[in-house]
């Protein structure tokens, strides 16, 4: 398996891969929609040969300096084999290089606590998006990152769209 960024020749295999996982086109067209917009700060794929099999995208939140990761998704025959974590690990290096202070995801709370990620309500910042008070989550990258900030933070406008 490689990480590496996606290239244009992986946008079909993105969005099938990415509706598959997901059982539905919307993620898919989110992915489509934050790339037109210049809006997909960062696409990354695991391929394995010629095929993909995972893929997670970040895109701006609304405070500078901080960033959303979604969507994550892993082929369903290629689950449970370490590609997510991959995934997020080298997306979380990448934001580091890029000097990004904090990374947000709205999740499972049963995953993204294990790659440093805390209940976002913990700094006192919530999303518009229900569950966001059990599966909202934050990273800082950079301690103090979130130091004075408080309140809702946004996705990209194209989140809206889900």
């Amino acid at each position: 398996m490689v990480i590496r960024k996606e290239e244009p020749a992986d946008i079909p295999a993105i969005h099938a891969l990415v509706r598959d996982a997901f059982g539905k086109d919307g993620e898919a067209r989110l992915i489509n929609d934050l790339r037109a917009s210049g809006n997909l700060a960062l696409s990354l794929v695991a391929s394995a040969g010629s095929d993909i099999i995972g893929h997670i995208g970040f895109s701006p939140m609304s405070w500078e300096g901080t960033i959303g990761l979604a969507p994550l998704a892993v082929a369903s025959a290629h689950r449970r084999q370490g590609i997510g974590q991959a995934l997020i690990e080298a997306g979380i290096e990448e934001m580091r290089v890029r000097h990004i202070g904090a990374i947000f995801v709205l999740g499972s709370d049963k995953y993204y606590p294990r790659f440093g990620f805390l209940p976002a309500r913990q700094f006192s910042v919530g999303c518009i998006y229900p569950g966001g008070e059990k599966y909202f989550f934050v990273r800082e990258l950079r301690a103090g990152a979130l130091k004075g900030k408080s309140g809702t933070v946004r996705y990209a406008p194209e989140f809206d769209k889900l």
